[in-house]
């Protein structure tokens, strides 16, 4: 069965899915079983809610007392 004719939508863990009908808003669909009228609701939007990672590349920097050191980070965000 295609997924637009079925009725039934699976939205796995730390995930949400936005469902519009006729093109606006209509709400959220969090984790787990969940049920849309077909041709009328449609999925607009497939969010992920993990923690996410953004490398920050190594930087140079001089401190008060004129030593050069390398800094570089790793930033955890989640939304």
């Amino acid at each position: 069965m295609s997924k637009i004719l079925s009725p039934i939508i699976m939205v796995p863990q730390q995930n949400v899915m936005v469902i519009e009908r006729f093109g606006k808003y209509l709400k959220q669909m969090g984790s787990g079983l969940n049920f849309k009228i077909p041709f009328v609701d449609v999925v607009a939007y497939h969010h992920n809610l993990k923690e996410t990672v953004l490398e920050i590349d190594s930087q140079t920097a001089i401190t008060k007392d004129n030593v050069k050191i390398q800094i570089d980070g790793v930033l955890f965000y989640k939304i």
